[in-house]
């Protein structure tokens, strides 16, 4: 009768709770870190007379963060940048380097609030100029964005595995147009030291160039995939894939244009504590 009164209390004995784990940044003065940022866009535009244009764009951009300051209120990073380019073409296959950034002294102050928002940055006009596709309305990525989608990935707060939570961010990579993204996300479980993050995330884009190119673009349910080193503090990686399907109408040059358009996307953001090699 003994062990049965001990498998009854073993079956009745309450489930350990999951314990939260900390989903915030950490800086310390004097860590420095490494990102390599790329963005993979397959872009299919149906004009307003049947015919289909097609182009393939891959982006990368990398960058050294060093941590200059750190205190209760504010944080300061500098953000070397060391490769920028993209590649294009028709061909996947047979993408063709077509733009390359001009990289000496381009470092760009960040200033974060103690929620880790950005709320200055010093030299980013310049590195908004010299940075791949720096005129392109539909591939552009400005450096606060670009900033954000490595900033943002995380929760910034204590939760357990399995804990559901949202946040609701807006960007404005190009003049006159705004990105609002929605995300959903779920805590994975921990292993080896890095959290899972796993989230659905909503994005409409709204906008043009000044007044002369409007467009309208939306995605629901993209998905997100985020590594996060709980003892660095830390993201690893994120990954990222979506659809956004859009108009876009006004003028281009000398003629007006009226499109329908599909762009497929994928993100990718490799952190390392190595520095990253340039591209020959």
């Amino acid at each position: 009768m003994f062990p049965s009164l001990l498998a009854a209390l073993a079956l009745t004995a309450p489930v350990p709770k999951p314990q939260p784990i900390d989903l915030s940044w950490k800086f310390t003065k004097g860590d420095v870190f490494n990102v390599t940022h790329v963005e993979d866009c397959v872009v299919s535009a149906r004009l307003a007379d049947g015919t289909v244009v097609k182009g393939v764009h891959v982006t990368t951009v990398a960058y050294k963060v060093e941590v200059m300051e750190t205190g209760p209120k504010e944080t300061v990073l500098e953000v070397t940048f060391v490769e920028g380019n993209c590649r294009s073409g028709d061909d996947p296959k047979k993408l063709k380097l077509d733009e390359r950034a001009k990289l000496p002294d381009l470092v760009v102050k960040v200033t974060l609030d103690a929620t880790r928002v950005i709320i200055a940055l010093d030299g980013a006009e310049e590195a908004d100029k010299q940075l791949p596709y720096a005129e392109d309305v539909l591939l552009k990525i400005d450096t606060r964005s670009r900033l954000n989608s490595l900033l943002r990935a995380v929760p910034g707060k204590s939760l357990a595995d399995g804990a559901a939570w949202q946040a609701d961010f807006k960007d404005t990579p190009a003049e006159d147009t705004t990105i609002a993204r929605a995300v959903r996300g779920k805590v994975g479980e921990t292993a080896g030291g890095l959290a899972k993050l796993t989230s659905e995330v909503d994005v409409a884009e709204t906008g043009g160039l000044d007044a002369r190119l409007v467009m309208n673009f939306g995605c629901k349910k993209a998905t997100q995939t985020v590594q996060f080193d709980v003892k660095a503090g830390r993201v690893r990686t994120v990954e990222e894939s979506r659809t956004l399907t859009g108009k876009v109408h006004g003028m281009v040059g000398p003629g007006p244009i009226n499109a329908q358009i599909t762009r497929i996307e994928t993100t990718k953001i490799t952190v390392t504590d190595e520095k990253p090699k340039a591209k020959k």
